[in-house]
């Protein structure tokens, strides 16, 4: 395997990892860090927790995912298959629950404006890694290029 890599990157295997790690690992840790910790976003984060809350999830905290939260009325109730005969009502509270989350996603528009944000973000990273990124799909493309070739021969 090392031997193939280092012949489809051309010798260079450690120069595309490390224009791996801006292109895809370093772009989103940059969403993940200016995304979530945009001030709009932890507002309307706050607003979404407080619908949630108001419509029948007040222990609901901060922070936790309703897709974790739904995974433990599950665990709660030690239900691990859909024959157990408490699967059917738990399976309704995580539907009512995927629905709550849904109208207070769009009550407070935190999709919306988390995907505005995320686009800004991007081009922002972009534009401030802009050769790094020309760099490493120019390295894959030639990468892509040598491998078909190897596949031909």
């Amino acid at each position: 395997m090392a031997d193939i890599q280092e012949t489809v990157f051309d010798g260079e295997v450690a120069e595309y990892h490390e224009q791996s790690l801006v292109a895809r690992d370093g772009l989103t840790r940059f969403i993940i860090d200016n995304v979530d910790a945009h001030p709009e976003v932890v507002d309307l984060e706050a607003a979404w927790l407080d619908c949630m809350h108001d419509n029948g999830f007040p222990d609901l905290e901060e922070g936790y995912h309703p897709i974790y939260y739904a995974g433990d009325l599950y665990f709660d109730e030690d239900i691990y298959s859909p024959n157990d005969p408490r699967f059917a009502d738990t399976k309704a509270a995580e539907i009512v629950l995927a629905q709550t989350d849904a109208d207070c996603n769009r009550e407070v528009g935190l999709d919306d404006t988390r995907t505005d944000i995320f686009w800004t973000v991007v081009e922002e990273y972009f534009h401030q890694f802009e050769v790094q990124l020309f760099t490493w799909t120019e390295t894959v493309s030639q990468a892509n290029l040598r491998a078909q070739n190897m596949l031909a021969e």
